[in-house]
């Protein structure tokens, strides 16, 4: 008899094991934007937006420069950008203003080595800079270049 009540107990226990943690499992659980008072998430989705699309003349050592336009909290911007020209140029994507200043004088800046074209007439790439950092073109030709320089921002937008 003894042995039944001990069975019997362990019966309860289970059984009330059972009730308790079937009560935690089956239940939905909420969302930040389902619980009163506590605030919902925005969702963010990011998008290319062009905002450079201009055609100029490059005259035979001129360098052009665009860049430092956008700000962002943790200092780097992502571009996507494609250069053509009538004749090959180099491009460089400098870190700052101050290091596309260097470029032609002989003195070292700093710029990204895998965002860099050397003697091309087409040019695509994606870059993630500084943001003081921008895409200078060199003509280092005789002759003046056609040049066409398209530049994407990778953006964020609040939905």
């Amino acid at each position: 008899m003894d042995q039944f009540i001990n069975y019997f107990k362990y019966f309860l226990i289970l059984s009330l094991f059972g009730v308790i943690f079937s009560g935690c499992i089956t239940q939905e659980s909420k969302t930040s934007s389902e619980v009163p008072g506590v605030p919902t998430q925005p969702k963010i989705k990011w998008v290319w937006e062009k905002i450079k699309d201009e055609t100029s003349v490059l005259k035979s050592g001129d360098i052009y420069y665009y860049g430092g336009t956008y700000k962002s909290a943790d200092k780097t911007v992502k571009y996507r950008y494609t250069v053509t020209s009538s004749n090959p140029v180099d491009i460089y994507v400098v870190a700052s203003a101050s290091d596309f200043k260097l470029i032609g004088t002989g003195n070292e800046f700093v710029n990204y080595p895998s965002c860099r074209g050397i003697q091309v007439l087409r040019y695509d790439n994606e870059c993630t800079i500084s943001d003081e950092g921008g895409i200078a073109i060199l003509n280092k030709n005789n002759e003046n270049a056609i040049v066409t320089l398209q530049v994407y921002y990778y953006k964020p937008i609040v939905e």
